[in-house]
């Protein structure tokens, strides 16, 4: 008789239906997730869409990565955006409703946190701290781009306090725009971050000057197709926003 116990926690965001399975030591022991499809040449899904993709996604997801023989005894999922009054996002609804369908047929604990604060337990676990009760929280996905201050509560969840944002593009929204002028899929993060891992050395933007004088994120394509003119060889890399300089890495 197998006697693991485990937590299941889920996520059923923007673009990813995530799924994982911890036990009672804080051990991943199960885990999936599948990035949503989006049509080629399109940069984004309706609400509608994600919830049709999440809803036909998670039950196989469960059911594949949860450990041969084990007992759920507690369950956590993402039940809206940010931890705020009226922060809502309907792709967030499947995964809360699965959760509190099978908490309540088992009878088990059921956990509902915000998706950010998700991403800042999920990086507390997977980096192995901080362990202080007060820090400073950078979260930057596809829709938010927010410095955040985190203050340990007594019930062991965390206050957040925005002291710092993007005033435009998010953080994920610039790879996406780079990758899609490309020709990457969207979502593109993992495919850029793929690309970028080709390229053999970094150009200096400074070499050439008229690619940086056309940077502009609304203008990406204009922009490939400038420094396809002022390369010395096909235009195959990508750009890397930097503080106080723009680096091309180039194939």
């Amino acid at each position: 008789m197998n006697d693991l116990e485990v937590y299941l926690g889920i996520d059923t965001s923007c673009y990813t239906t995530s799924v994982a399975f911890m036990d009672r030591s804080a051990r991943l022991v199960g885990e999936s997730r599948q990035i949503l499809k989006v049509r080629e040449g399109k940069c984004g899904l309706q609400q509608s869409e994600m919830v049709f993709q999440h809803t036909r996604n998670l039950p196989e997801m469960v059911q594949n990565a949860m450990p041969q023989g084990a007992r759920v005894i507690g369950v956590c999922a993402s039940g809206y955006p940010r931890p705020l009054e009226g922060s809502y996002m309907p792709a967030f609804l499947v995964g809360l409703g699965f959760a509190r369908s099978l908490a309540t047929i088992n009878n088990i604990p059921l956990h509902i946190i915000s998706h950010q604060e998700n991403h800042l337990l999920a990086g507390k676990w997977s980096a192995g701290g901080p362990e202080a009760e007060r820090f400073l929280l950078l979260h930057a996905s596809g829709g938010t781009t927010d410095l955040l201050l985190a203050e340990q509560r007594e019930d062991s969840g965390y206050k957040l306090t925005e002291i710092g944002g993007s005033i435009d593009l998010h953080a994920g929204q610039f790879i996406d725009r780079i990758g899609v002028s490309l020709g990457l899929q969207f979502p593109a993060g993992p495919a850029v971050e793929e690309f970028a891992k080709t390229a053999a050395q970094a150009l200096a933007a400074r070499r050439r000057r008229r690619c940086a004088n056309w940077l502009s994120v609304q203008n990406l394509p204009v922009l490939r197709r400038a420094c396809k003119r002022c390369l010395p060889k096909p235009f195959t890399g990508l750009f890397l926003m930097r503080p106080k300089s723009l680096r091309l890495a180039a194939r």
